[in-house]
């Protein structure tokens, strides 16, 4: 997952071009998934996604059940879905199906460290 300055950078360029938003909303959702007490709740992670690299990753974020949670997006609401997408991409954009299919979960989680802390 991306880091929080990512996250924030994020939202704070989507703001740019939204300027209708509550900036303190969009931020506090931006920042929240990561925050909660539970990741994979606040993730909507399939929970059943099985324990190969590539459904572990390609379920660790689910942009479509959160959507079918929330129709109709508050600011609030907004930032944590931003926060999502970056994420997804994240994860579908650093580690494609070859890399997932090549290496072991132990290599995976080093390199996701490696990832994060850069």
């Amino acid at each position: 997952m991306a880091c929080a300055t990512i996250h924030l950078a994020i939202a704070k360029k989507y703001f740019e071009t939204h300027t209708t938003l509550n900036y303190k909303d969009v931020i506090a959702g931006t920042l929240y998934p990561d925050a909660a007490d539970n990741n994979d709740e606040s993730h909507y992670t399939n929970l059943n996604r099985g324990n190969d690299n590539v459904s572990h990753v390609r379920g660790k974020v689910n942009l479509y059940s959160f959507l079918k949670d929330h129709e109709h997006l508050n600011d609030f609401e907004l930032g944590c879905f931003l926060h999502l997408i970056t994420d997804y991409l994240f994860f579908e954009e650093c580690f494609n199906t070859e890399y997932l299919l090549e290496n072991s979960y132990e290599q995976f989680c080093k390199d996701f460290i490696l990832l994060i802390v850069i």
